[in-house]
């Protein structure tokens, strides 16, 4: 996880970690206080058995958990991957524990609200579109207008017999 990644065997290996922390290392500590406290007191086989059975449900019990917090863990980093692509379609996939479902519900109510803000956008550059287009077609309707008015008015100037210099001629204004 050096790049800060959610990557599988980097979780694989802190679960390794965290399944030693959970097991062996209890039970180191549990034999040796077998062997210093309770082995001298003269415990019987039955009562050793029942302790060592009872240490060995509860790591597997905690290793069942941390696999399920595992899973969904990976079933959160999927989904924010398949978010961060862009498909705000896929719905959250609902994990167990009170804590993710929080966070599902979390997630869901972000990607609905981005989903909301993108498609207000969409519709909005779609408006501004049909507005630019429309504003272009009528100024091009008014410039073929004014080109023909422009063609009429050259047309009349001609049979009127008007001035040979054209409007925009300095010398011409001034006569």
């Amino acid at each position: 996880m050096r790049d800060g990644s959610l990557s599988q065997a980097g979780w694989r290996q802190q679960l390794m970690v965290v399944f030693a922390l959970m097991t062996v290392i209890p039970f180191m500590t549990f034999g040796y206080f077998m062997v210093i406290y309770l082995l001298p007191l003269s415990a019987t086989q039955e009562s050793i058995l029942l302790v060592v059975g009872l240490n060995f449900l509860l790591s597997i019990t905690g290793l069942m958990l941390l696999g399920r917090i595992f899973r969904s863990m990976m079933r959160l980093r999927d989904y924010l991957r398949v978010v961060a692509a862009g498909d705000l379609s896929q719905p959250f996939p609902v994990s167990e524990g009170p804590e993710f479902i929080e966070i599902a519900g979390s997630l869901q109510r972000i990607v609905r609200t981005l989903r909301n803000d993108r498609d207000h956008a969409m519709a909005f550059a779609d408006r501004i579109e049909q507005e630019v287009s429309k504003r272009m077609t009528d100024l091009q309707d008014a410039n073929v207008r004014l080109s023909v008015a422009i063609e009429r008015l050259t047309n009349m100037h001609e049979r009127l017999g008007g001035p040979e210099k054209k409007p925009e001629d300095p010398e011409a204004v001034k006569a």
